[in-house]
């Protein structure tokens, strides 16, 4: 995404960022947040945080040259189990986190997050050493350029047709609604 400027919508990276300093501003009990696996802390004493959206679907247009996209996310909250009840204080984390998630915008001109979980992740041989616990969510931006931001305001009229033909040569086929 870096130099390309097609964008007045949300961009991943900033939508990214947005909930890491959320999440850093707000949940105190976080020791580190990551939003680079490479980057994973391995060796703290506390409970950790990977940001991560994995993926995006459902584009649909919203008739301003702009999309919309159900970006999936998550939240991998990992604890080592040398620490005392890593058990009950990462699950109390999540369901924290699940509630938090509730109507959060993080700040991006966004939809309320949707179909928000938790359970606990258990599948990744090299973090055997930590209690891992997965908070899992959906959210709907808008990416691509609003042709209304540079040609100004959006149309006064609205016309309709029953006839697929478009332009000067079929404008009598329209009305004005």
């Amino acid at each position: 995404m870096h130099g390309l400027d097609i964008h007045t919508g949300v961009r991943l990276g900033d939508y990214q960022t947005a909930v890491a300093n959320w999440l850093t501003g707000h949940k105190s009990y976080l020791s580190s947040i990551n939003t680079d696996a490479k980057s994973f802390d391995t060796q703290s004493k506390g409970l950790n945080a990977f940001l991560d959206i994995h993926g995006w679907h459902d584009f649909q247009s919203v008739g301003n040259g702009q999309y919309q996209a159900m970006l999936q996310c998550s939240l991998v909250l990992s604890c080592p189990r040398s620490i005392e009840h890593a058990q009950t204080l990462t699950c109390d984390a999540a369901m924290d986190l699940c509630v938090s998630i509730q109507d959060n915008h993080f700040g991006q001109p966004t939809e309320p997050p949707s179909h928000i979980q938790a359970f606990e992740d258990a599948f990744d041989p090299h973090m055997d050493a930590f209690v891992c616990w997965r908070v899992e969510w959906q959210q709907v931006v808008q990416v691509g350029v609003d042709m209304f931001v540079e040609n100004g305001t959006p149309p006064e009229h609205i016309y309709f047709s029953e006839s697929p033909n478009t332009g000067t040569d079929h404008e009598d086929d329209y009305q004005r609604i």
